[in-house]
């Protein structure tokens, strides 16, 4: 029962902060740490492969284009994107999902504790935090052909890869949770 309550919280968060994205100031004042923490993990990531980044912005902008006008809440600049760091640099935010996923494993006892309320709320900003952007997968996508093709070249030589990398993946998580506990 616990675990629907949790994970029923964390769905509720996540449904207000789609139901607000239309008012940007609302959406960019309560979903701020998600943005920080996503531009984070842009950041890390380039540092550590490499991508020599030249800026960090974590405060919304409003930009024009044309006829379109939109809101960019955060970026990372890296003057060094090539084929082996482009795919990890452009979808590291998706490594906040492991992140949620340890905070969901660590709630026990109580579930009105405010260190448990905190965690759901974490939870929840880092999985709306964990989605790249548009321009997360162009960057991700713009020179990693060379990954797209070994993953091609991986399913079509062994279709059942798809089955046998989700079997670890699912034992994984199973043996993770089981030392949390």
């Amino acid at each position: 029962m616990e675990k629907v309550i949790i994970i029923s919280s964390i769905v509720v968060i996540l449904f207000i902060f789609k139901h607000i994205k239309t008012n940007f100031v609302l959406y960019s004042i309560f979903t701020f740490p998600a943005t920080f923490i996503h531009e984070v993990s842009h950041l890390l990531m380039s540092l550590i492969l490499n991508g020599q980044p030249i800026s960090f912005k974590v405060f919304p902008k409003r930009i024009e284009k044309k006829d379109m006008v939109y809101y960019e809440l955060g970026s990372v600049t890296s003057t060094n994107i090539t084929w082996y760091n482009s795919l990890f640099i452009g979808l590291s935010p998706f490594l906040l999902w492991i992140g949620s996923y340890f905070l969901y494993i660590s709630i026990n006892g109580d579930l009105f504790t405010l260190m448990n309320i905190g965690k759901i709320i974490l939870i929840a900003l880092l999985l709306e935090g964990g989605f790249p952007s548009i321009p997360d997968y162009k960057i991700a996508f713009s020179k990693s052909f060379v990954y797209v093709g070994i993953i091609l070249a991986i399913i079509y030589f062994n279709p059942d890869y798809l089955t046998i990398a989700w079997e670890n993946i699912s034992e994984l998580f199973h043996y993770l949770e089981e030392i949390s506990k």
